[in-house]
């Protein structure tokens, strides 16, 4: 019986056929958009059915294409004689990029037609059923044993903290396996250290109106929770957890005392009390339950998963020989991860590399993760090493193996880190710091440093630096006019930052000495709840008329520009012959002053990088250096300075012949 095609699936179909000895690549028009491709599948087509489950399982396709009207395109590539793999390639959009979908090569003598869906080992759940659920809630079990017996990373990690046991201060009790007790806010009078929980990570939303604690209903809290007015990511977590056997869960929402008010001194004491130990909560859990697929807490964590509206068949393209055979669509466990919504919080980075295993429950399936292995519900047992080698580089591999792992390059990846977490969201930019809190703590341990306001002690310069770029608010304030944060620091800004030494430079040369520094917190040094902080640096000091050198301002300001339309033939002059000559504005404000007058730039550091200079040489000393404002006051005979940009410049034509230095108090 020959498979159902549609009009479009079935010319595709012949013409790979056709084309196959003379090496080309067919393209057809296969849908509209993606609601006539679901319209096709629901008519039979089989082609179709495969190419709509892709759209939710690929990297680069996002379901959102159902708001778009976006031609689909598809495409076979072959292999180069018989090296390589034959893929079917889909395209959403003229522009739009092509996702890859393996095809099987099979010998029609030995294998049967749907031998090449024989990787996948169960069906993806339908979690929005009893059964489906009672399923999932067996998989994760069976994980947390796996990785609790078999894991070495995972036992080693755990003895490697070596430190007290930190248990939350408050939790939710969730009931027992049986369905027996109301879910409940538990206030253990003791500690106790063997207490087994589960902790949430997920995102409130943009309109977070559901059940909080507060000072004026612990009380009620503690008797019962009132379930109709809780998130429905939190229901959906406490009946989780109880099918899991897990007790306690502990959720940021409930077991903290959140605002009633700007005078709600009991909030903001316990929030900074509970704040310094949220990364124990999470290291110290079982598990941690990730509402990864959804964007806010009241979609829950048992989203519905439309890709399983049809039951796709493989689908054999060529009847000769050796069959090419269509593998069953499954999602990609980094996709699922990668691009969630979950994952562009701020506060669920550290979360996640602070929690020793996570049940992902994302937009099409289950994917686990833990230090042992990645993996996906359709091959529970098919181990992924778990690299983390897209979050942040190489820092969470450091991060994890902290005690195996030299000073430098945890510092170095610490900065590396720094960059993507700032691409991060926050519904307050005041929780920059906050929210990398335990995971200062846990480098803090290994280092030995003192560390302020993101910079560790042994690379300050290396931690001034930063520049921020893409859009931004206008004069950086907005949300942010309300921290204590110095104007050097990196989470000052709103907008996401790169450190100048980390890209396409070699042997960085600090320039500066730091006399003093000191911070107050509401807290640990290392909780990043800064109250105000200050500098004493020594270096070379001087006026440059940045308007007149030969400078490219990287910001999406609108008073920019014209200066970068001004500047962009010369610049692009420089580029040619290899001069680094940057200018970086920190906030829109202050672009009018840099280019009438002359401000004052404090040498950081320089690097090396290969390029050719005006005077023919194969290597170029950069400056990097801090544009400065005064503020007006001075620290005993101290001038004291505010931070307004970065600048880079050759070090031979602006710094190489100044030797005096000038004592700057920063704020």
């Amino acid at each position: 019986m020959s498979t159902p095609l549609c009009i479009e699936c079935s010319k595709f179909v012949n013409e790979v056929e056709e084309t196959k000895s003379q090496n080309e690549h067919p393209t057809v028009l296969i849908a509209s958009d993606i609601h006539a491709l679901r319209e096709k599948a629901q008519n039979g087509c089989q082609l179709c059915r495969n190419i709509y489950q892709c759209s939710f399982y690929r990297t680069s396709i996002s379901w959102d294409l159902r708001y778009q009207t976006k031609a689909i395109h598809l495409r076979i590539c072959w292999a180069d004689q018989g090296r390589g793999d034959t893929y079917l390639r889909i395209c959403y959009g003229e522009d739009g990029v092509w996702n890859e979908v393996p095809l099987a090569m099979r010998d029609d003598r030995c294998e049967a037609p749907d031998a090449s869906w024989s990787q996948v080992e169960r069906p993806i759940l339908d979690i929005c059923s009893n059964e489906g659920l009672q399923d999932a809630a067996e998989l994760a079990r069976t994980w947390i044993l796996e990785c609790h017996n078999s894991h070495m990373n995972c036992r080693r990690a755990s003895r490697s903290q070596n430190r007290t046991k930190v248990l939350p201060t408050r939790v939710i009790d969730v009931g027992s396996l049986d369905g027996q007790g109301i879910p409940k806010l538990l206030v253990p009078q003791q500690p106790v250290q063997d207490m087994e929980y589960a902790v949430l990570s997920y995102a409130w939303g943009s309109d977070p109106t559901f059940a909080k604690t507060t000072a004026s209903n612990i009380h009620q809290m503690t008797t019962s929770l009132p379930w109709n007015s809780l998130a429905k990511t939190v229901q959906d977590a406490i009946i989780f957890t109880r099918k899991l056997g897990i007790r306690y869960l502990w959720v940021d929402a409930l077991c903290i005392l959140q605002s009633e008010g700007p005078n709600d001194e009991q909030h903001k004491t316990d929030w900074s009390y509970e704040a310094g130990r949220f990364g124990d909560y999470y290291e110290n859990s079982v598990l941690t339950i990730a509402a990864t697929g959804a964007t806010s807490a009241s979609q829950g964590l048992f989203l519905p998963r439309p890709a399983l509206e049809f039951n796709s068949q493989p689908l054999i393209f060529s009847q000769t020989y050796r069959r090419l055979v269509t593998q069953r669509p499954i999602p990609f466990w980094e996709s699922e991860i990668r691009n969630s919504p979950l994952l562009s919080r701020g506060w669920a980075i550290q979360e996640r590399l602070l929690s020793k295993r996570i049940l992902h429950f994302g937009s099409n399936c289950l994917s686990w993760e833990c230090q042992g292995c990645q993996a996906i519900e359709a091959i529970p047992h098919l181990t992924i090493p778990s690299k983390y080698d897209y979050m942040g580089r190489s820092f969470p591999t450091e991060f994890n193996d902290l005690e195996n792992c030299n000073e430098r390059s945890i510092i170095d990846a610490w900065y590396d880190f720094l960059e993507l977490y700032s691409l991060t969201d926050f519904t307050f930019a005041r929780d920059r710091l906050p929210a990398l809190s335990g995971i200062a703590s846990r480098l803090q341990t290994r280092l030995s440093q003192k560390y302020i306001a993101g910079i560790w002690e042994s690379s300050i310069a290396k931690g001034l630096t930063w520049f921020t770029h893409g859009t931004s608010r206008p004069n950086g304030e907005g949300q942010n006019s309300n921290l204590n944060l110095p104007s050097w620091c990196w989470a000052s800004t709103g907008g996401p930052v790169t450190f100048s030494f980390q890209h396409g430079y070699v042997y960085w040369d600090t320039m500066v000495e730091v006399e003093s520094w000191s911070a107050e917190t509401d807290g640990a040094d290392v909780s990043g709840q800064i109250l105000r902080a200050s500098m004493r640096i020594s270096g070379g000091l001087k006026m440059i008329n940045l308007s007149e050198v030969q400078l490219f301002a990287l910001r999406d300001f609108d008073s920019v520009a014209p200066w970068r339309e001004e500047m962009s033939e010369s610049y692009n002059e420089a580029v040619e012959r290899g001069l680094y000559q940057h200018v970086f504005i920190d906030a829109e404000k202050h672009v009018t002053s840099i280019r009438s007058e002359p401000q004052p730039c404090l040498l950081v550091g320089t690097v090396e990088t290969h390029a050719k200079d005006l005077r023919g040489g194969s290597i170029v000393e950069v400056a990097t250096a801090l544009i400065l404002r005064s503020t007006g006051n001075r620290v005993g005979d101290v001038e004291e300075y505010t931070r307004i940009g970065l600048v880079r410049l050759p070090f031979a034509d602006y710094w190489s012949h100044d030797q005096e230095t000038t004592t700057v108090e920063l704020v």
